[in-house]
């Protein structure tokens, strides 16, 4: 299971000739940096092509696709999948340097750029503390997925106390299976699932319609 466990790369590159087995990361190296560009800038105008989907949180699948389907949605908003992909990108592989346009993004009318905005605060880690009062705002987002990404972010640029406290309050909060299981990946990714109320997981145990994913988490703590 340690494949799956963060931190990764990311960005990964390799000769799959000479190097089956994919031991051997080039991402780095500055021979392949023509390729890496070329590979980047394809991969980007694809997924802006097709609407990839993949950039919408599934969190807010519920609000933005109620009475349709998410890939509907996604080829409806093209110019907002191309900002989401954009940012997302962005998000994987940028710095200090781009904690302005993230700031930016949280202020953006669409919540996916909103959502991008807080991860791509979240992946600088104690380089987004500038953003610190930025986020802080973005915990009253109307969307959940806003503000489980903020003050995660929050704690993550070295308010840990704040950071904390906003996910454990929205433990309180109506969410829907998804948003929950953002939360809870969340909690767990900061050392503090096994905090959660006893409580609250037994209530997840006992909703028939409760998200899969989370009911196999409330088990596991439970147990």
């Amino acid at each position: 299971q340690a494949i799956w466990r963060a931190p990764h790369p990311a960005e990964e590159l390799y000769d799959t000739q000479h190097d089956p087995w994919e031991t051997q990361n080039l991402a780095g190296d500055p021979e392949q940096q023509v390729r890496l560009d070329a590979m980047r800038s394809e991969l980007r105008q694809t997924m802006i092509e097709v609407g990839d989907a993949g950039v919408i949180p599934e969190a807010l699948f519920p609000t933005l696709a109620a009475n349709s389907t998410i890939n509907d949605y996604a080829q409806q908003h093209p110019e907002r999948i191309a900002q989401a992909v954009d940012l997302a990108l962005l998000a994987s592989v940028g710095g200090e340097s781009d904690l302005e346009r993230f700031l930016e993004a949280l202020d953006a009318d669409d919540p996916v750029a909103r959502y991008w905005g807080a991860i791509g605060c979240l992946v600088l880690g104690e380089q987004a503390s500038p953003a610190a009062s930025r986020l802080k705002q973005a915990l009253a987002d109307p969307a959940a997925a806003v503000r489980i990404a903020a003050a995660w972010a929050l704690g993550a640029a070295g308010d840990v106390g704040a950071g904390r406290a906003a996910l454990f309050a929205e433990l309180d909060r109506d969410l829907n299976g998804e948003e929950e299981l953002l939360l809870v990946n969340a909690l767990y990714r900061i050392d503090a699932a096994e905090e959660i109320p006893l409580s609250w997981l037994q209530k997840k145990l006992s909703e028939p319609d409760a998200n899969d994913y989370v009911v196999r988490f409330a088990k596991r703590l439970t147990e």
